[in-house]
């Protein structure tokens, strides 16, 4: 691929906003070109490469005015905010790999071995002997300040060597750290087998050239380095961090806000749309990514964000409600659960909306949309999801007084069984005239005992959260389609 033109424009610590002018231009054969990605030649395929591509069109544009408002804002804030937010993508990271630390305690570490962090590298990495537990956070952490240092240094992705180089900082000065696999590894929970230690050499080579160029689009070429170290998996540990650091690092290059995957809201999501990545599908990790940027991006445009979020405040006048609405929530969740298991189905928690998504729900934007639970027999593919997203006009228009700011909803859909499915699930389905499977479930506060409302079409009724769970299994147990 030729060299693309680019536009700059100032933003955060002085950085270059580096946007491709050509964006409009790109195919799927120039974008994915060198990549074991490929999007198939029919028309339907063809048309949501191009509405993925407009997404994050719009995702640019959005990322481009919230990164201008964090440069004002931030002005003297700009190293704690920055501090700030590393320690965000932190929590986040280690949480999807099961190392548990609250952003309160990773921000305590952060500024207790503050000094350690400034001083030489191998004087951190060695400090994995004293605690291997706070270098979880400490290594990570320093891995995202140097991709950060790298940005502003050079205009070029990282080569080989130095993927190495940050792979041994994430996990430490440990056997095997800052070289790839002597040995066979798996991934946990997927048939995917990975690359072999003998040719892992080659690929990450591979990787690293198509890298230099990109596909012209920054979320697409983040999308296809993440999914590509996870594919080749090359390190005995810390393949997914090292991933997210580098997905994070290309958008910065190009001035986007970071990208967080959030365990709470996006383990499922984005544990399937890994697979699917290992399959050569692209698209879902690509819609995955670029709907987390445009969250972030609208997340960063909101009043006093920096102050916020150096000051631990973020979203604070949400809180309440918040934790009010969450507590319905993980009792409709367990309710659910259990009568999952009175009819012998399968219940699985995607996850639970978090304070970030219910500020966007509650502004009705589609950005906070995340996955809930899966149902289904317990003989087959779970059938179907339950997933959040804004309250509907249809029940705005059933209430006397809607809320201002009001709760997130709750919608069903089924599994797309076509063979050529874009997504795993349906986002609505034709419902026969007799059909009882609600079209919005509201949850709301409990205060009178009744916190849960179903609406069919332009009705409501008004359950107990036993009443409501007990209810709407039977109904997706009713018009189930066994496998």
């Amino acid at each position: 691929l030729a060299p693309r033109p680019v536009w700059s424009l100032k933003c955060i610590g002085g950085c270059a906003l580096k946007l491709h002018d050509d964006i409009d231009s790109l195919s799927p054969e120039d974008s994915l070109e060198g990549t074991p990605y490929l999007i198939p030649e029919d028309a339907a395929s063809r048309a949501v490469f191009y509405e993925r591509l407009d997404n994050s069109k719009s995702a640019r544009r959005i990322a481009a005015l919230a990164m201008q408002q964090i440069a004002r804002d931030a002005q003297e804030m700009l190293r704690p905010f920055i501090q700030a937010s590393v320690t965000d993508l932190v929590t986040e990271s280690n949480e999807m790999e099961h190392m548990e630390w609250p952003l309160a305690a990773t921000r305590e570490i952060v500024a207790k071995h503050r000094e350690l962090l400034d001083g030489p590298i191998h004087t951190l990495t060695r400090s994995i002997e004293s605690d291997p537990k706070v270098y979880e956070v400490l290594g990570l952490y320093k891995a995202h300040e140097i991709a950060h240092e790298w940005r502003e240094k050079s205009d070029r992705a990282p080569m080989v060597h130095e993927i190495r180089q940050l792979q041994k900082v994430i996990v430490g000065d440990v056997y095997g750290a800052g070289s790839f696999k002597e040995h066979s590894n798996r991934i946990s929970g997927t048939d995917h087998k990975p690359a072999e230690p003998f040719d892992v050499a080659r690929v990450m080579l591979e990787l690293s050239d198509w890298w230099q160029q990109g596909s012209g689009d920054p979320i697409l070429t983040a999308t296809v380095v993440h999914a590509w170290i996870a594919h080749i998996h090359p390190f005995d540990d810390g393949n997914g961090r090292t991933a997210r650091v580098l997905a994070n690092l290309e958008l910065a290059r190009h001035g986007y806000p970071p990208l967080i995957i959030r365990p709470s809201a996006d383990r499922k999501e984005y544990y399937e749309a890994l697979a699917a990545s290992d399959q050569g599908d692209i698209l879902p990790l690509y819609d995955l990514f670029t709907r987390n940027i445009r969250n972030q991006a609208r997340l960063m445009r909101k009043p006093n964000y920096v102050r916020d979020i150096i000051e631990d405040k973020f979203l604070s006048d949400n809180t309440a409600r918040y934790s009010m609405w969450d507590a319905v929530i993980s009792k409709f969740r367990d309710r659910l659960a259990e009568e999952c298991g009175r009819v012998n189905w399968t219940f699985e928690l995607s996850g639970m909306s978090n304070i970030q998504n219910f500020s966007l729900l509650g502004d009705r934007d589609s950005s906070g949309n995340s996955w809930f639970c899966t149902v289904g027999p317990s003989d087959g593919r779970d059938e179907w999801l339950l997933w959040f997203g804004y309250q509907s006009d249809e029940y705005r228009r059933c209430l006397s007084a809607p809320s201002v700011r009001p709760f997130p909803s709750i919608f069903v859909s089924r599994r797309d069984t076509s063979p050529n499915a874009e997504k795993p699930f349906l986002p609505s389905f034709p419902r026969p005239l007799e059909s009882s499977i609600p079209d919005e479930i509201s949850v709301g506060v409990e205060v009178a005992g009744m916190p849960i409302e179903f609406r069919w079409d332009s009705e409501l009724d008004n359950f107990t959260i036993t009443a409501a769970a007990e209810d709407l299994i039977n109904f997706l147990v009713e018009h189930s389609t066994r496998w």
